[in-house]
């Protein structure tokens, strides 16, 4: 498993596995339950809305620890992970802050989860250094790369703005862009907390695909990119179909970005992956 004997780092991306699984099957298929759990969470459409995006999240990031546990370590995965998980954790104090502290089994496990990560990290025993590919992402492929620098400008949707290089000062300029911009949507303390989550979360993307950049692609963070992009697409075709052709419901510019993410990532999955 993962392509090593060290028992250690085995036992560590299990259980970080199984913390991934616990937390995507409670907030993507048992929302209500998990909001409950919080007397200052209203269950409410918004907070409903971004607790199963945060769960399809978890969803991505245990797609990552299987396709290493079969293909082996990936330094890419520990790039964008150990980030995410920090910043995650600097989310939940944020929160702490506001409500008074309530989310501490939240907070346990994802610094668990951190610890467990960097444990495996240290004992992998792979550099921590970046060496530069030869060319750009590492491929020679035309197509593929085109994809690659499309991602890159995509990117920003994670914290659903457009482009990379509006991410910073979209989120200061309009942080409550979703909620206002989809009609399903209201405006809250709760919402916009959230929304703070999901512009962190950007930012490690982006950081994964620079990190692509330089060193070359890698299949790991191709591959969980293309779990999340076809989870994403297929609610966008979901919602249209139910909508009867009614565009007015939620947030069509959304749905376009992870409709073109789709196809960039789905392009260079499919270009690169005999090279995974």
């Amino acid at each position: 498993m993962f392509k090593t004997d060290d028992r250690v780092i085995q036992i560590c991306l299990f259980l970080t596995g199984l913390i991934f699984m616990l937390y995507a099957g409670m907030m993507a298929f048992n929302t209500g339950a998990f909001l409950d759990r919080y007397p200052t969470f209203d269950n409410d459409a918004t907070n409903r809305f971004f607790v199963v995006w945060f769960g399809l999240n978890n969803i991505m990031f245990l797609a990552g620890i299987y396709y290493m546990g079969y293909k082996g370590l990936d330094k890419g995965y520990f790039v964008f992970l150990i980030p995410a998980s920090i910043l995650n954790i600097v989310w939940i104090v944020m929160s702490h802050q506001a409500t008074g502290g309530e989310n501490y089994t939240g907070l346990t496990m994802v610094s668990i989860g951190l610890l467990l990560t960097l444990i495996a990290r240290y004992r992998s025993g792979m550099p921590f250094s970046w060496q530069k590919a030869d060319t750009a992402w590492g491929t020679s492929d035309g197509l593929a790369k085109a994809g690659l620098y499309g991602l890159l400008i995509l990117a920003g949707l994670y914290g659903l703005l457009i482009l990379q290089v509006l991410v910073v000062i979209g989120y200061f300029v309009d942080p409550n862009s979703l909620m206002n911009n989809n009609p399903d949507l209201t405006v809250t303390t709760q919402g916009s907390h959230f929304a703070l989550g999901l512009f962190f979360l950007s930012l490690c993307v982006i950081l994964a695909l620079v990190y692509q950049y330089y060193v070359g692609f890698s299949g790991v963070l191709i591959s969980m990119g293309q779990v999340w992009q076809t989870i994403f697409m297929s609610i966008v075709l979901a919602n249209v179909i139910t909508s009867q052709g009614d565009m007015s419901q939620g947030d069509p510019l959304v749905a376009l970005g992870i409709t073109l993410g789709f196809i960039l990532n789905t392009t260079v999955f499919f270009r690169l992956q005999k090279s995974f």
